[in-house]
């Protein structure tokens, strides 16, 4: 994509999100995304980004896709991480179902992945008997969907209704809900045989949409920093003046800006930008409520959940120290770093 489409892409976005996040991103965190967000989502094609135009989506491409989801994030990572649920993990591997896919792009259906309970290493604690699924699953997020991919003996099933809830305390993107759920005969489809690689697959092909959302939250809570740190007085000098405030903001912004240069190249590693900017959203995060003081920790500055999800990111899609060890077999060509 050119320089200029991108800069033009970016603006339209942040127009929309000016305009319909901004002002209920709180709303978001304590109440989830009201349907009338979900609907305009859909409408700008953002719910079906990468879903095929016959489907229902936009069929973006990649870096306009990443776009969306870093300049979302940087208003609700709540927002952005529903466009990345449903785009980067559900569709791909739902993808025979183009009714379903309609659904979730026009925003009349949810579609999730619990996939949490596999990629921990856990037993599959879902069974399949003649069509219908019984059992527990310890984590979803996004319980309230309509479909669930979940796996179960080595295979990926799609199920459809409403499973009891057992809602789990929230860390992170709490606009999205995060819960056990019980199933007790909900209606079970087989989507894929030997399902463990398509999954591992798709969770690798997202590792650029996951640093994406990273980057757009360390930007946005880093930006909030600079602009508190000319504002916020101390000893009659605003926080700016303070050399340790001014040289570790402006680092880590340099930083930033970097990793998004090459968040956008087709020459960069995938796992490598996804361990980089995870960690840059987590620091900038921390550096963000230091500077912020106690006013951090209020939910009305809107700086505490940039380091909430920042620490959530960083689990859902594979540990820091998983995603090390895959990269450490990449680079030396070999089993590394398993002692």
């Amino acid at each position: 994509m050119e320089q200029e489409e991108m800069r033009m892409l970016r603006e339209n976005i942040d127009e929309f999100c000016t305009r319909n996040i901004a002002d209920i991103a709180l709303k978001i965190e304590n109440s989830g995304i009201p349907q009338d967000l979900v609907a305009k989502l859909a409408g700008q094609g953002f719910l079906g980004a990468r879903i095929n135009p016959e489907n229902g989506g936009s069929g973006l491409d990649e870096d306009s896709y990443r776009i969306v989801l870093e300049r979302t994030a940087r208003s609700s990572p709540s927002v952005s991480m529903l466009i990345f649920l449903e785009n980067s993990i559900f569709s791909p591997l739902y993808s025979h179902d183009g009714s379903a896919l309609r659904e979730i792009a026009s925003g009349t259906s949810r579609g999730t992945a619990c996939l949490f309970d596999y990629l921990s290493g856990q037993e599959d604690s879902v069974k399949m008997k003649s069509g219908k699924a019984y059992g527990t699953v310890k984590y979803c997020l996004m319980p309230d969907s309509e479909y669930f991919l979940v796996p179960s003996d080595g295979s990926l099933y799609a199920l459809k209704g409403k499973p009891r809830q057992n809602p789990l305390p929230r860390l992170g993107f709490r606009g999205l809900g995060y819960s056990g759920l019980e199933f007790d005969g909900s209606d079970a489809e087989k989507i894929l045989e030997n399902a463990h690689a398509m999954i591992d697959e798709v969770i690798a092909a997202a590792s650029k949409d996951i640093a994406a959302i990273a980057i757009g939250m360390a930007g946005a809570t880093i930006d909030k920093a600079m602009e508190y740190s000319r504002v916020r007085t101390t000893f009659g000098r605003p926080l700016k003046d303070y050399g340790p405030v001014a040289f570790n903001l402006s680092d880590l912004k340099s930083q930033i800006d970097e990793a998004r240069n090459l968040l956008y190249s087709a020459s960069s590693d995938p796992l490598s930008i996804k361990i980089m900017a995870i960690e840059l959203a987590r620091k900038s995060s921390r550096l963000s409520l230091q500077i912020h003081g106690g006013y951090g920790y209020l939910e009305d500055f809107g700086v505490e959940k940039f380091y909430r999800d920042a620490m959530s990111l960083s689990v859902f899609f594979g540990t820091r120290g998983e995603d090390l060890k895959t990269l450490s077999k990449k680079m030396y060509g070999e089993t590394a770093g398993i002692i």
